[in-house]
């Protein structure tokens, strides 16, 4: 069965999202922050971390004394399970996390740090288990899918199924002159590349 994606485009929170998140906000902040991911932009200048309570994005200051200086939290109630950011750009893609009601596992959002407001948001059929960035796409692993968008305009570029992919493997290369994704296919024990 192919899972089919629905995209949506950017979304506003009414009155009463805000005063729901108000209330959520003021409840995830007596409970421990939890790391759920961490992930590098590719000059390795930033590095994304994910928590069940936003996520935050720091800049590798000195990386021959792993020092980082906080750059950017950005609160979600809920938390995201996946966090990434598109190389040097003001540009992040997150997932929110099976626990999070009012960010689901199914939806891709892209959001605008600069901003600090939501560009895009693409409502999956499934659950979203990895999501790869590079200049000009966008890739979206699924339990039995994987589907790429266009970056800039969040078209639709191609889809096919995969095997059973629990754990979102799959990658895409950074090389801008050629296009390389590796990614499971039906047949069990081989790779799409």
């Amino acid at each position: 069965m192919i899972e089919e994606e629905k995209t949506g485009n950017r979304v506003r929170p009414r009155d009463s999202a805000r005063v729901n998140a108000v209330i959520a906000t003021t409840e995830i902040r007596d409970q421990p922050e939890v790391v759920n991911c961490v992930s590098f932009n590719w000059e390795g200048t930033f590095v994304a971390i994910g928590t069940n309570k936003g996520f935050r994005i720091n800049r590798c200051a000195n990386q021959k004394h792993s020092s980082v200086e906080p750059k950017l939290f950005h609160e979600i109630p809920g938390g995201v399970s996946i966090v990434k950011i598109l190389g040097e750009t003001n540009v992040v893609v997150y997932v929110g996390t099976r626990e999070n009601a009012s960010l689901r596992k199914n939806l891709v959002v892209v959001w605008d740090a600069e901003a600090q407001e939501v560009i895009a948001e693409l409502a999956m059929a499934a659950n979203v288990n990895e999501v790869s960035l590079r200049r000009d796409c966008l890739v979206v692993f699924l339990q039995r899918q994987t589907v790429v968008y266009a970056l800039e305009t969040l078209q639709k570029f191609c889809s096919f199924d995969s095997h059973e992919n629990d754990v979102g493997v799959g990658a895409i290369s950074q090389d801008l002159d050629s296009f390389t994704l590796a990614a499971p296919v039906q047949q069990e024990g081989k790779q799409c590349l």
